[in-house]
Order: C-alpha cells, then sequence, then structure tokens
C-alpha cells in the first residue's frame, strides 16, 4: 500500500487500469462533443410537461395504498409446489394493529430479538444491522401504539419497522458510511435527513442502519470492519452492494422495506442479487439535506431511494420520501410526484419497451434467459418490444466511473488514507490520480449520454436490461477485503446509465438463475420523472410467476399474529 500512495506509482497504475477498461474511449467521444459539458443531470420540464405532472400529483394522497387489495397469503401446496414464498409488506403491520391483532410494542421488541439473533455467529448470521437502539426502537413503537390504540394512527406507514443505509442521517445515530471512524469524526445525529423525517411523521419506525460497503466503493457488499452481509438465498455468497445490508435483511424477512442509497447501482445490484425491488429515483427526486453528520459522496450521480419486498411498498416509501425541499436551489423546477397508474397495472397495453439486443445478451446466459422470460410476460401484458441501439456504452461506463471516484476521492482528501481498508485505499489512491481533463473530458461524455437517451426515448416509453450481468459472487478470503475490478464492473456493467444521465430506474425479481439458488434481477429505465410509468410496469410484471424466487436459505417468521 505504501507503495500504491506514491503519485507516479498510483498513476500508473491508474493508467494501466483504466487502459484495460478502456479509457482512451471517453477522450475520444469526448474529443468529438461540441455542446458544453454537463456536471448535473437535471432535465428542465417544459411548461406543458410541469402541468401534465402537478395535475397527475393532484389525484394521489397516501389514503390511495390503503384501498389497494392486498393479495391472499399462499397455501401450504404453493408454498412447498410453487416455490410461493410472502415477505411481509406494509400493510400486514397496519391491518394487524387496526384489528387489534398485535401491537407496534410486541412486534418491535421481536423485531430487534430477530436482528440480535441474525447478528449472531451461527446458521443465520446474516449481518444486515450494524447498529439498532433497542430503548429508541421500542420508544418509537410506543408511541406507534398509542396512537393505534387512540384510533389517530397517521397512516399506512404507522409503526411499520423500516431500515436505513448507514449513509442518512437518524437522530441519536451516527453515520459512518461503512467506515470505522467517521462515526467518531461526525458525532450523533441531532436531526433525521429530510426523506427520513418524511417517513417519521408518517409514523414509520426507524429500526436502525444496515451495513454497507465501505464509502460504497465496489459492488459485492464486502465490509471488513463490520463484517459483510451475507445474502439470504445462498450465505456463502455476497448480497451485492453497497445496500448490501438493506437488501439482506429485507430478503431474509426481518423487515419489509429499507432505504439505499445509488450512485452506480447500489440499490438496483443487491435488490437483484438477493430478489427483491429496488428504485433509483429521478435524480434529486428525494431529498437528502446537508449536515454535520453527513458526506455527500457522490454529488452529481448518487440518490436515495426504497427497497422493498414487494412494489407496493417500493410505491408507498417513494411518495413519502420524495418530493421538493425548499432549501436546494435546483428544486423549483422540479415536479411534485405520482403514481398515475399504478392502480391499473392488469395491462400495459401500447406501452413501447426498447432492448438493445446487443447489450442485453451481454451477460451470464442464464441471467439473459430469465430476462427473455420477463420480456415475454410484458408482451403477454401488452407491451410491445422495441429494438433500439445504444452506443458508446463502454465509454459512457468509464466516463461514469471516473466521475464517482473522483468525488469519491475529494470527498474523503481531508482524512488519512490508513483509516480505510486496503481494499479501499487501494481504490481511493487510483481516483486521487483521476486530472482534471479525465473529470471534463467525463462530462461531455455525460452530455453525449444525454443526447442519446433522449434520442431513444423518442421512440420507446421504457429500456429494458438486466440488473446485473452475473450472480451473486461467492465470499472468500474477506481479511483484505475484495480488490476485483472485473467482479465489480460486471455487477454493474447495466446500472451505470441510469446514474450518470439521472434517470428512474428499477430492478424487479426475475427468478432464480437456472442450477443455481441465487436470484436475478430485471431492469427498466424510464424518462426523467417518469417513476409512475416505471411502478406501473413492475407492478404488473409482480403477478406473473416468472418473478418467484422462493423462500430464501436463512428466513425469519414473521412476528405472531402478523
Amino acid at each position: 500500500l505504501a507503495v500504491m500512495r506514491t503519485p507516479l506509482v498510483g498513476r500508473l497504475v491508474l493508467a494501466v487500469v483504466l487502459k484495460q477498461q478502456g479509457v482512451g474511449k471517453v477522450k475520444q467521444l469526448a474529443a468529438g462533443v461540441g455542446a458544453s459539458p454537463i456536471f448535473l443531470p437535471i432535465r428542465q420540464l417544459t411548461r406543458e410537461e410541469m402541468a401534465e405532472h402537478t395535475a397527475a400529483a393532484a389525484q394521489f394522497d397516501l389514503a390511495f395504498f390503503e384501498s389497494l387489495p392486498v393479495p391472499p397469503k399462499p397455501s401450504r401446496r404453493e408454498l412447498v409446489e410453487l416455490g410461493i414464498w410472502r415477505r411481509l409488506r406494509a400493510s400486514d403491520y397496519t391491518d394487524a394493529y387496526r384489528s387489534g391483532r398485535a401491537s407496534p410494542e410486541n412486534v418491535i421488541k421481536q423485531l430487534v430479538r430477530d436482528i440480535n439473533e441474525s447478528n449472531a455467529s451461527g446458521l443465520r448470521q446474516l449481518n444486515a444491522f450494524i447498529d439498532v437502539d433497542e430503548g429508541d426502537a421500542i420508544s418509537q413503537a410506543a408511541d406507534s401504539g398509542l396512537r393505534w390504540r387512540a384510533g389517530e394512527a397517521i397512516g399506512p406507514l404507522d409503526g411499520v419497522p423500516i431500515g436505513v443505509k448507514d449513509v442518512a442521517d437518524i437522530i441519536g445515530y451516527k453515520t459512518g458510511h461503512g467506515t470505522r471512524f467517521l462515526t467518531d469524526v461526525k458525532g450523533v445525529a441531532s436531526s433525521d435527513s429530510i426523506c427520513l423525517a418524511r417517513l417519521r411523521a408518517a409514523g414509520a419506525i426507524l429500526i436502525g442502519k444496515c451495513g454497507m460497503q465501505e464509502l460504497g466503493i465496489g459492488t459485492h457488499g464486502a465490509n471488513v470492519f463490520q463484517g459483510s452481509a451475507r445474502n439470504p438465498h445462498h450465505p456463502a455468497h455476497f448480497c451485492g452492494g453497497s445496500s448490501s445490508g438493506c437488501a439482506a435483511a429485507i430478503a431474509s424477512g426481518l423487515i419489509p422495506i429499507a432505504i439505499g442509497a445509488d450512485g452506480g447501482g447500489s440499490i438496483r445490484i443487491p435488490a437483484a442479487c438477493t430478489g427483491i425491488y429496488g428504485l433509483k429515483p429521478t435524480y434529486g427526486r428525494i431529498p437528502v439535506g446537508e449536515s454535520k453528520s453527513n458526506e455527500n459522496l457522490t454529488n452529481s450521480v448518487g440518490c436515495i431511494g426504497p427497497m422493498a419486498a414487494t412494489i407496493e411498498d417500493i410505491a408507498l416509501v417513494y411518495m413519502v420520501m420524495s418530493g421538493q425541499d425548499p432549501q436546494e436551489a435546483e428544486a423549483s423546477g422540479r415536479p411534485p410526484p405520482h403514481i398515475q397508474g399504478f392502480d391499473q397495472a392488469h395491462t400495459l397495453s401500447g406501452v413501447r419497451v426498447g432492448v438493445c439486443e446487443e447489450y442485453f445478451d451481454h451477460a451470464d446466459p442464464r441471467i439473459v434467459a430469465r430476462g427473455r422470460a420477463m420480456l415475454a410476460e410484458l408482451v403477454k401484458l401488452g407491451a410491445v418490444i422495441v429494438p433500439i441501439e445504444l452506443h458508446n456504452l463502454d465509454a459512457i461506463r468509464i466516463a461514469h466511473l471516473l466521475t464517482i471516484s473522483a468525488e469519491i476521492a475529494v470527498a474523503m482528501d481531508k482524512y488519512s488514507e490508513k483509516e480505510f481498508t486496503a481494499e479501499t485505499s487501494v481504490y481511493l489512491n487510483m481516483a486521487s490520480q483521476i486530472t482534471a481533463r479525465d473529470y471534463l473530458s467525463s462530462q461531455k461524455v455525460r452530455r453525449y449520454a444525454t443526447d442519446e437517451v433522449a434520442r431513444v426515448f423518442a421512440s420507446v416509453d421504457l429500456v429494458a436490461l438486466p440488473s446485473t450481468a452475473i450472480i451473486a459472487p461467492p465470499i472468500e478470503d474477506e481479511s483484505l477485503g475484495v480488490v476485483d475490478i472485473p467482479t465489480l464492473g460486471r455487477l454493474a456493467r447495466f446500472s451505470t446509465l441510469a446514474n450518470f444521465v439521472g434517470l428512474p430506474a428499477i430492478s424487479v425479481p426475475a427468478g432464480k438463475a437456472a442450477d443455481s439458488a441465487l436470484p436475478v434481477g430485471f431492469q427498466l429505465i424510464a424518462p426523467h420523472y417518469q417513476e409512475a410509468l416505471l411502478l406501473r410496469a413492475a407492478k404488473a410484471l409482480a403477478s406473473s410467476p416468472e418473478t418467484l424466487t422462493g423462500p430464501p436459505q436463512v428466513c425469519f417468521p414473521r412476528p405472531p399474529k402478523l
């Protein structure tokens, strides 16, 4: 590592790595882009577009979710023969509280016991949570219980436990971004991040912090300091990263919902690897806010988003968290959120889904096969598959890599490298060698990529891709972390475009890979601010048997009477 920190050596190593990855394509493509670079992927809507979004948003409130039908619990035959395993959803909690069958206090006490078991050595060890304040959790539950018994429940999230990736602030908790030192540097948060404050105001119980890959650098989900989260479907494998703890907690049935963050696929990759849903919203759609304890590591590509066992809970939490932050300069140009059409997801008639055949097939054949099955389901629902072309994807992918690496490195410049794992130190050292020319060239490529997706979405409504190019990788020697750039790239192959251009994207469960216990994800990408269409399409697919993953190897039973 000492040698790696030498600027000359670090630059040489970076040059070799980036040459292998195709960095020359970035400079070549940037040289041909005549327009100015784009530094933030924000799209300004026309007056007509803004009016359409505003009119649609006026038709919805949270009571809409309480009117949605809940699928019946699977029978024993369905559980055994069809592999149906129904994880908990928010409505299971609120229905039980409303009827008096269960109380938030008892549910949360049992959950804390289950979390403690999942963190202990043994057959059910998952390492999903890194910090749970039992007293605070029970206090939140007691407040919820009082509201329910008084007939004053706030809404469809009241008393529902939600985990939070260690990148957002919760009152009384430290935020460490997966490191072992930022928690002490930043101290205890005195306020919630804006999106979490909105969840708390809706009655949700913020149960604690979920583990993640250090600084979000990497896509495996490895963390030497905290212990890597185990994949509930096969505990000898990673969950994917970097929102790995969130994925493990949901996939195992511990909680129904978690809040992740996505700078290059960090919500969608672990969602795909564990068989759950994960939504990366439009850039800036869900505000975080600034605080002394929170580091904005990925300023131009990162965002907060929901992960959940069901598409209904994805939509619910998206609606609660999203919306303008009045203190943000760009907020006035963003439309209000809505989910128009979510209750009419029985058909996708006329929806045009773009597929770039060569790109779609650039994955493990088992993943391609599952993706093809999902495309067939879209056709059954009335969608039309439209062949499209996406140009210069390698250059776009590397431009994103240069951008996110440089932004993380700059954010960490004030901290000593010795505080990081060997794995993170290697990545940070390489990132510190990125030049201003590299970064500026990447932003010119962002301009090109923005124009490219605008061209594509002129002829289609959605773009379909696999969520990852490989299934969850095995956990091997974790003593130094996982410095594996090829695997990092394969896991993130299909996810970075949406981050770089600021588009909304969702990973939908797509069953399991053939001859494997590991799940596969199917990704849909939409134009800016078209989350409603993404959610409608994902809900239409949710009833298909092609999405089923079956119960994981490590799962926790429902709390009594839920």
